[in-house]
């Protein structure tokens, strides 16, 4: 699986490191496990429901965070999940993803 590390936080302090999954066949922002939410501090900001690759309809928990994005500040949309960090294709928009399809390959995003 591609992982980049990208700095994330609640707005309100600093930012933190965290590997996550470049996954293209997400279409929302950034989903986080549980823990790092409630870590982070994040806002709560209500709820909605998300299709999964598998099909299955989920209800979801959704938050506001900040990333560090090609050098700024970015506001995005967090889903608190039970899985992995997953950067999706929202916060990708106009990015270049360069991957190198082996074992510990390098992945690179950039502003495009």
């Amino acid at each position: 699986m591609p992982t980049v590390t990208i700095e994330v936080g609640n707005g309100e302090g600093g930012l933190h490191p965290l590997e996550v999954i470049v996954d293209t066949g997400f279409n929302g922002d950034l989903t986080l496990p549980t823990s790092l939410v409630r870590r982070l501090r994040l806002t709560h900001t209500g709820g909605s429901f998300a299709r999964l690759a598998d099909g299955a309809e989920v209800e979801t928990r959704n938050y506001s965070g900040v990333v560090s994005w090609h050098g700024k500040l970015v506001d995005v949309s967090v889903i608190e999940t039970g899985g992995d960090a997953l950067l999706g294709m929202a916060l990708m928009l106009d990015s270049k993803i360069t991957v190198i399809s082996r074992p510990g390959g390098a992945v690179t995003i950039e502003e495009e």
